[in-house]
């Protein structure tokens, strides 16, 4: 898995454990750029009941993430 992904994983996990599951990617992301980058991983995420997209209210609820998760590929 590459740098920035584990990046926004561990990222993923501080706001969940912390602050709640529901986001949107302005709220966790800083560089606008990257906006498409992540959202396509956001849907790798979702296709394994990591995350579920709701794509009317432009946010995402992370519904299983838990440190196994950083480990894989």
């Amino acid at each position: 898995m590459s740098k920035k992904k584990l990046q926004f994983l561990n990222k993923l996990e501080l706001f969940y454990r912390n602050f709640g599951n529901e986001w949107t990617l302005d709220e966790i992301i800083v560089n606008k750029e990257h906006h498409g980058y992540y959202l396509n991983f956001l849907k790798d995420l979702e296709k394994q009941n990591i995350v579920k997209i709701d794509s009317e209210r432009n946010t995402f609820t992370i519904i299983d993430l838990s440190t196994k998760y950083l480990s894989k590929e």
